[in-house]
């Protein structure tokens, strides 16, 4: 109980400093905001889900943009698909806003 008493006390003065520097210079209010730092950093560390966590609750979701038997239709010469890093993109398109075009 007495270092409960205590550490109210040293909380009843900080709050008697008239300035933020007199407060940052006193031992006490500097291990105390260390304490509470640390506390909310751990608390963003464990609660943040887990990607395991979201794929277990989530439905199955539809597939974006195309599958890669469509891209693989796009073969002509003046209709050229390809898939980069797993976006399928419509190169003829691209190249046309590059140059200029629309």
């Amino acid at each position: 109980m007495a270092a409960l008493d205590e550490f109210f006390k040293r909380l009843q003065q900080l709050r008697e400093y008239d300035s933020v520097q007199e407060v940052l210079a006193d031992p006490f209010a500097r291990m105390l905001a260390a304490g509470v730092l640390s506390v909310v950093m751990l608390l963003l560390v464990f609660l943040q889900p887990y990607p395991e966590d979201e794929k277990k609750g989530a439905q199955k979701r539809e597939p974006r943009g195309y599958t890669r038997a469509e891209v693989a239709r796009h073969k002509a010469e003046d209709d050229l698909w390809i898939i980069i890093r797993h976006k399928d993109t419509n190169k003829l398109q691209v190249g046309r806003a590059a140059a200029g075009g629309a």
